[in-house]
């Protein structure tokens, strides 16, 4: 099992500490099409679409 980001409020922390907004949104449209996948002893027992 793995924890997921609430990433709505993550933008919202990096903005607080004023990270520069073209910044933000580069990263936030590089989870838009997302994904994830566990490897466990060469197989894959999870995958994830964000």
């Amino acid at each position: 099992m793995y924890c997921r980001v609430w990433h709505d409020g993550l933008w919202q922390v990096r903005r607080r500490f004023h990270i520069d907004e073209g910044l933000v949104q580069v990263i936030k449209e590089s989870y838009i099409n997302a994904s994830s996948a566990i490897l466990l002893n060469g197989q894959m027992v999870d995958f994830n679409r964000n």
